[in-house]
């Protein structure tokens, strides 16, 4: 899945970040979150209707076998 991931990041065809994922949900094909992401943020994921799948890793484990910058709690893939 990360190889998937890595792959629609090289391509931009990625949101990252819950806000941006709500912001831009009708836009969103799929969205991605880590095992750990926090209850309240999936729960207003959840709440705009777009397919969540759940990650094995966790938000520092993505963000080193992604190589960001940052960390990240949602990857909304673009239709």
């Amino acid at each position: 899945m990360v190889s998937e991931l890595h792959a629609f990041i090289k391509a931009d065809k990625i949101f990252f970040g819950v806000r941006e994922c709500t912001k831009h949900a009708k836009k969103i094909q799929k969205v991605f979150v880590p095992s750990d992401v926090r209850v309240g943020l999936l729960a207003s994921l959840e709440k705009t209707g777009v397919e969540i799948e759940h990650l094995e890793l966790n938000k520092r484990e993505l963000t080193d076998k992604l190589a960001l910058a940052f960390f990240c709690e949602a990857f909304g893939v673009k239709k």
